[in-house]
Formats: structure tokens, C-alpha cells, sequence
């Protein structure tokens, strides 16, 4: 980790710190498993095609989420502090 990443708090549950590790990956990565994992006409995940009839949303798409939510979050006070606390 680095001093720009967001913080793991202590008492997270397996899917919160695997949130935070592909966080930490950066917003590249984030965005592109966002984009990749996605519903199929079928229901299905178009980005889990080596897996059968893996409904969307899979996990990969919940921890993107939850990952982009936490880089949003972490950006926020940082664009405030460069706004002169006026963001």
C-alpha cells in the first residue's frame, strides 16, 4: 500500500477488504472490471465467461463497486483540501 490508497480499517468482512485490495489497484483497474463484467441479454455475466450461467451481478461487479465507491470517498476530502476546503 501506499500513502495514497484508502485506509482498511481493522473490522471489515472478506468482501470489504477485497473492496479495498482492488481499490488500492488504482481506478484504471476498477474501471476496467467494471466494464467487463456486465449483463448479458441472458442475465448472465458477459466478463465471467469461462464460468457457466454466472448470473449478473457477479462478485466481480459487487467488489468493483463497492471498490470505485471507496476511491470516490477517498478523493473527496483530497479535492476539498486542494479547493482550500471550499469542495
Amino acid at each position: 500500500m501506499t500513502s495514497t490508497d484508502p485506509p482498511i480499517p481493522p473490522d471489515l468482512d472478506a468482501c470489504e477488504v477485497a473492496a479495498h485490495f482492488l481499490a488500492g489497484l488504482g481506478a484504471a483497474t476498477v474501471e476496467a472490471v467494471r466494464a467487463e463484467h456486465v449483463a448479458k441479454s441472458n442475465g448472465d455475466c458477459a466478463g465471467c465467461r469461462w464460468q457457466v450461467a454466472t448470473h449478473w451481478p457477479c462478485v466481480h461487479s459487487v467488489l468493483a463497486e463497492l471498490a470505485a465507491e471507496l476511491l470516490a470517498r477517498h478523493r473527496q476530502p483530497a479535492a476539498r483540501a486542494y479547493a482550500g476546503g471550499r469542495a
